[in-house]
């Protein structure tokens, strides 16, 4: 997830591109971002991956437990 974010130009500043699963993909890590800046434990996330395919449902669920070990 972070090395998608990372290609941006203006990286989690970028617009979101057409793409709904996309937009779902920058939607979480900006999420993410507020969580960790806030230095809260709690990230409540609806219907997070109903855009993504299997496989980017994977990449996110697998970067969101290994944040979550952190």
């Amino acid at each position: 997830m972070a090395g998608k974010v990372e290609e941006l130009p203006g990286k989690l500043q970028a617009p979101a591109e057409p793409s709904p699963a996309f937009r779902q993909l920058l939607g979480v890590a900006r999420a993410v971002l507020r969580v960790l800046q806030k230095r809260s434990h709690l990230l409540v996330l609806d219907d997070a991956f109903s855009a993504q395919d299997v496989e980017g449902e994977c990449i996110l669920l697998d970067a969101l437990l290994r944040w979550a070990k952190q």
